[in-house]
């Protein structure tokens, strides 16, 4: 539990700070999924809260920020950095050196632009009947999309990344517990748009760390947050061909 809390204490704004002394950040890995159920829950609630009130582009934009002010825009800050970096550097050291800097810069701005806003986009075209489930799933198979990373490849970094101090990959047994996090969203979605989507978030977790290996040799944990964004924007993609009529939907 107290590991648990620690998870939740450093992927989220929750108040969970005095359970959270002297705990490795790896003991955290274990707990990725539950962490998106927790985010994904918040996010659906205040969608159905505020849908009731308002129309649906309103209750969308009000479920994103909600999620933002939950997490404290933690893995939207890794993305804006990797856009930074990788937009404004050539060399490795160059790379790490500007997503270490804390000011935002052209390419991060354009990169959060367009990434909200397609996530907006996808979220609201989405009928409102689905939606709440399709947030749940995509928080929660997104960080079950980190698993690769943190299996596959190398932690590389300085001091002043958000992941200092954790170089210990993740072992068989936390992957083991990070994957059943994912069967309960078969109670409440379709299995082959779960595979679909999980397939494809995966995928594109797998070509952005191919790519940061090729660049940087590594992962950072602004790499980590750019590759959650992605995964659960890719789910999106796939959940909105699927409600959207282009693809055939049983529900």
């Amino acid at each position: 539990m107290r590991h648990f809390c620690h998870a939740l204490a450093f992927y989220t704004r929750l108040p969970c700070d005095r359970w959270v002394k002297d705990f490795k950040l790896a003991q955290t890995y274990p707990y990725l999924s539950a962490v998106g159920w927790w985010v994904g829950a918040w996010t659906a609630l205040i969608f159905i809260i505020f849908s009731a009130l308002f129309d649906h582009n309103t209750a969308v934009i009000f479920s994103m920020a909600s999620g933002l002010i939950l997490t404290g825009g933690f893995h939207e800050d890794g993305w804006a950095d990797v856009c930074d970096g990788f937009g404004g550097g050539f060399s490795p050291e160059q790379i790490l050196a500007i997503m270490q800097d804390s000011r935002l810069g052209t390419y991060g701005v354009l990169g959060l632009c367009l990434l909200l806003g397609l996530k907006f986009s996808l979220l609201s075209a989405l009928n409102p009947s689905v939606l709440p489930w399709i947030m749940i799933a995509g928080h929660v198979i997104s960080r079950f999309c980190l698993v690769w990373p943190l299996y596959a490849s190398d932690y590389i970094c300085g001091q002043h990344s958000k992941m200092a101090g954790s170089g210990q990959k993740i072992t068989g047994q936390q992957i083991g517990y990070v994957t059943s996090g994912l069967l309960p969203l078969a109670f409440f979605l379709p299995w082959w748009l779960l595979f679909c989507g999980l397939g494809f978030a995966l995928l594109s977790s797998l070509t952005l760390n191919h790519y940061f290996k090729q660049r940087l040799g590594g992962y950072t944990g602004d790499c980590l947050g750019a590759t959650q964004q992605l995964s659960e924007i890719s789910f999106y993609l796939i959940a909105s061909l699927v409600f959207s009529g282009n693809l055939q939907s049983p529900l």
